[in-house]
């Protein structure tokens, strides 16, 4: 339920970010695009207690590898959006 919660939250911020570029003019597509420049300076955990695995919680190689997932799809939706097929859907490919 919570990681459903979280898809529409994330969802929510994309369909901001496609308006803003959509209605926003000149400036705020400008804005938008320059996020693409962020490095988000990945952080790479060496140590999340792996005592908590029974409860579900992720072992720090895990939170490295959805971390680093998310960030490829993000730049990927994010270089959608700007291009000229970013008009429509964005797709969370």
């Amino acid at each position: 339920r919570i990681e459903a919660d979280e898809a529409r939250h994330a969802d929510l911020g994309w369909q901001i970010l496609r308006w803003a570029t959509q209605s926003g003019g000149t400036d705020a597509r400008d804005a938008v695009r320059s996020l693409r420049d962020v490095d988000p300076a990945p952080a790479c955990i060496t140590e999340a207690g792996d005592d908590g695995a029974a409860y579900g919680r992720l072992s720090a190689a895990q939170i490295n590898a959805v971390t680093e997932r998310n960030q490829t799809v993000s730049q990927r939706r994010l270089d959608g959006l700007l291009s000229d097929r970013g008009q429509g859907c964005i797709s969370r490919a």
